[in-house]
């Protein structure tokens, strides 16, 4: 009865982060909203890890791997508002998601006329 009820709350977890990526317009509270999706994918991981692999050390690495994920995307976090702040690395992340710029020069060269 008990992973019934995490389950219950880790899916809350994944809609509150879910609703926020799909609400949030800007770039910094659509990261810390994927990170509230990946800290209930690790206590997703953790709470079946436990249902399935009681008596084994698997537990622990789910939740090694999952923290780990939950590191590096907290520093990816923190390196994008000190580099937005202190002006470093000028990023537009609306101009960098236009992935398909292509002119006419891009399919057949540079027009030399």
């Amino acid at each position: 009865m008990k992973l019934q009820y995490l389950n219950y709350i880790i899916f809350l977890i994944f809609l509150l982060g879910l609703c926020s990526v799909a609400c949030v317009k800007k770039f910094l509270s659509i990261l810390i909203s994927i990170q509230i999706i990946l800290v209930s994918a690790t206590l997703n991981f953790y709470s079946f890890s436990l249902f399935l692999y009681s008596l084994t050390s698997w537990d622990k690495i789910f939740v090694f791997f999952g923290l780990l994920t939950i590191y590096i995307f907290l520093i990816l976090i923190v390196f994008y508002n000190y580099f937005k702040q202190t002006g470093l690395y000028q990023i537009d992340v609306l101009k960098d998601l236009n992935l398909f710029k292509l002119s006419k020069s891009d399919w057949w060269g540079e027009d030399n006329n």
